[in-house]
């Protein structure tokens, strides 16, 4: 998805910026059309970084287990917590 949307946002950079002769305008077409084209280049480039994924390290968060039923020496089942 994002490869299309950088290709899309690259040619309407590019028509804006090669195709259409704006003279006298208030807002720079040109300006604008590689604005567009800079912004398709960033999301392809974008697209081939890798997904940063969190790590979890396990003496920070420890596995948790459930409690079996009648297991009254649990940690769930203490009232104070050591």
């Amino acid at each position: 998805m994002r490869f299309s949307l950088a290709i899309f946002l690259f040619t309407i950079g590019a028509i804006l910026k090669f195709a259409i002769k704006a003279d006298g305008d208030p807002v720079d077409i040109n300006a604008i059309g590689v604005i567009f084209m800079i912004m398709g280049v960033v999301t392809l480039a974008l697209q081939y970084l890798p997904p940063r994924r969190a790590e979890v390290d396990p003496e920070i968060v420890p596995h948790i287990e459930r409690p079996v039923e009648g297991d009254t020496h649990h940690p769930r089942h203490r009232d104070v917590i050591d």
